[in-house]
């Protein structure tokens, strides 16, 4: 996989899967379904909001997603309103999809 240009950490990434690049993409693939599963529930959610940001952050720092790892953080830790973290967390979340995508397609 191309590492140029890229806000993923694909050298966590490779440790994670033992280089096998093969499990990336599925790894990778994995995330992106999680993502479009978990985000709208996490956008409707009040209660479960917390757990959610949880399982959002645990998955993003297996692929090295950091900065989707923070925002998914700071959301989990927020009390009360969390429109503007969860905002702040979808836009990481958006940022990283589009770069899984073009390494998903460069394959």
């Amino acid at each position: 996989m191309d590492t140029q240009n890229c806000g993923l950490d694909l050298d966590h990434l490779a440790r994670q899967t033992m280089g096998d690049e093969e499990l990336q993409k599925q790894v990778l693939s994995l995330f992106v379904s999680h993502m479009s599963e978990t985000m709208p529930r996490l956008v409707s959610a009040s209660e479960e909001a917390s757990q959610i940001a949880h399982s959002i952050k645990g998955s993003a720092r297996g692929i090295g997603a950091w900065s989707v790892a923070s925002a998914a953080e700071a959301v989990e830790k927020a009390c009360g309103d969390r429109s503007s973290e969860i905002l702040v967390l979808k836009g990481a979340v958006d940022r990283t999809m589009l770069e899984i995508a073009s390494l998903l397609e460069k394959e």
